[in-house]
């Protein structure tokens, strides 16, 4: 059988596998190798429950199973888990199915990674039997309560999980399930490095000085043969990135006769391109005229990078390219 995976879901599936592959091979030592180490006629056969499994295929997983080197990381492994303080009863089901029965049994509620994380510890019957558990379901409870209330805010990263269990380990998120990283979940903004932040410092301080130097120039201005009226957008009624945008304009798109460029990537049309805007195309937008297909293009370029950071590309996506066709 074959399938079709979207585009930019190949590391999520090959994550999943993979994960389902050690979990298979967990399963078949736990249940079928280490409770027989000294019966080794019942280790010569594999399970009659996997058929498929072929006779040298199975001696040489039960093998390397036996080895010196296995028992050594099998111990660590143990170690590892006898620390772990929360421990979910999910077993196969995960976050993901969790969440949705969660939304199936309790419709119109917001099911938050607070909620996952507490139900994904209860038994059968509702109940927590970890003491240690149970307090920090407590906890949860009173935060969601306070939250309803208005009386604690909830921002980011900063959510009821985290001030109920303290700081997200580095490149994970509790309560969600693998495969989710901490940016993905709270859309945080890509990291710059020590240099970009400099690179980014340095310009805005050119930017602002090529701002004073340019405040007694013309209202009027040269582009390509062709008249410009910038005009005075100071007094305007507008919001401020409006009159950022113009004095932008003013300054140093004129008088250096630049463009902007702007890079629209394949998923907003479905290919990728590069287009251009011009002063003209930045005035008649400022001045509440009749826009060209330019702007709409490059604001729906916006429109994708927003929804990128909410995750609602694949809802709207398709909408998009069809309006812009």
């Amino acid at each position: 059988m074959a399938f079709v995976v979207g585009q930019g879901g190949k590391n999520s599936v090959l994550a999943s596998a993979a994960k389902k592959w050690k979990d298979f091979k967990s399963t078949l030592t736990r249940h079928y190798i280490l409770p027989y180490t000294n019966d080794r006629d019942k280790l010569s056969q594999p399970p009659e429950t996997y058929k498929f499994i072929e006779k040298a295929q199975w001696d040489a997983f039960v093998a390397s199973r036996l080895s010196k080197d296995f028992e050594s990381v099998h111990s660590q492994h143990a170690q590892i888990r006898e620390k772990l303080e929360y421990d979910h009863r999910l077993s196969r089901k995960g976050y993901a199915r969790l969440e949705d029965q969660l939304e199936e049994t309790m419709p119109g509620v917001e099911i938050d990674r607070s909620t996952l994380w507490k139900r994904a510890r209860q038994d059968k019957h509702g109940n927590i039997p970890d003491p240690k558990v149970a307090e920090k379901a407590k906890l949860i409870d009173e935060l969601q309560k306070q939250v309803s209330e208005g009386k604690v805010s909830v921002y980011g990263s900063n959510d009821v999980l985290t001030m109920a269990l303290g700081l997200e380990h580095p490149g994970r998120v509790r309560g969600v399930g693998s495969g989710i990283s901490p940016r993905q979940y709270f859309n945080l903004p890509k990291p710059q490095r020590e240099d970009e932040e400099k690179e980014e410092e340095k310009k805005g301080e050119e930017k602002e000085e090529e701002k004073q130097e340019e405040k007694e120039k013309e209202d009027e201005e040269k582009h390509d043969d062709k008249v410009i009226e910038v005009g005075d957008y100071s007094n305007m009624e507008a919001p401020s990135s409006l009159k950022t945008l113009c004095r932008y304009l003013e300054t140093t798109l004129v008088p250096e006769e630049k463009i902007l460029q702007f890079t629209i990537d394949k998923k907003v049309f479905g290919r990728e391109c590069d287009t251009f805007l011009l002063p003209e195309d930045i005035t008649q937008f400022a001045g509440m005229e009749e826009i060209g297909a330019t702007v709409v293009a490059v604001y729906m370029r916006y429109l994708h990078d927003v929804l990128k950071q909410a995750n609602m590309c694949s809802m709207v996506g398709t909408i998009l390219r069809r309006f812009y066709k």
